[in-house]
This record gives C-alpha cells, sequence and structure tokens, in this order.
C-alpha cells in the first residue's frame, strides 16, 4: 500500500516535550497540527490496517537544500501512521528504505510504501 504526504515532514522527535508535573510527554501544538493534517492526507487514500510485520519504503522530496535528520523525520512518520491507525504499533516495522532525492520546491513529499513481510 503506497501513502502520499505533501509538503515538508516536520521531524517528530525535536517537537516531543515534557510536562515536569506529571512527566509525561506530549507533542508541541505545531507539530501536533502538522501530524493531525497529515493523517488527513492518509485517509482519503484508502488506509488498510497493518497488524502483521511490514517493510517500509520513503522516498523523501525535500522542500530545500537543508540537511535533515532522516531518523527525526521517521520518528514523524512512524507517529502518523500510528496516529491515523495504519499500524497498529511502530514496532510493527521491521525493514526501513530511505531515499532522499533531490529538492523539489513546488511539490515537496514523502511517498510511503508499506508491504507485509512474509
Amino acid at each position: 500500500m503506497t501513502f502520499i504526504l505533501k509538503g515538508p515532514v516536520r521531524g517528530g522527535k525535536n517537537h516531543m516535550l515534557l510536562d515536569p508535573r506529571t512527566g509525561r510527554h506530549y507533542p508541541s501544538s505545531g507539530w501536533a497540527a502538522w501530524r493531525d493534517q497529515a493523517v488527513a492526507q492518509l485517509w482519503p487514500q484508502g488506509c488498510q490496517r497493518f497488524t502483521e510485520p511490514v517493510s517500509l519504503l520513503a522516498d523523501y522530496y525535500p522542500p530545500d537544500r537543508r540537511r535533515r535528520d532522516a531518523t527525526a523525520l521517521l520518528d514523524a512518520v512512524f507517529h502518523v501512521l500510528e496516529h491515523a491507525s495504519i499500524l497498529v504499533d511502530d514496532s510493527l516495522v521491521k525493514e526501513i528504505s530511505w531515499k532522499e532525492f533531490p529538492m523539489d520546491k513546488e511539490n515537496p513529499r514523502i511517498i510511503l510504501t508499506l508491504d507485509k513481510i512474509g
């Protein structure tokens, strides 16, 4: 199953905050808004729920030449896939292939392909 998220991807790991009173982690409001917008893009694309191990192929077309932390972007993608209930748990992703292409200022995006393993 292939999904396309249009627009720049906002890395996840640097947008998590900690409530000092409770010790609970929560996303920053800007990142949560991006996540919700990304989830809204996925649902119309025909979401299948994966409950078994999968491979993930991510083709990333950045909006500019800035260096980005691939693990932070993958973390954000995993959060989106879980929040959209496409993945029951991100621990189901057993194989990852990350490809970054030259910038596409007019159409930044990430194309995600999930396939069951076995």
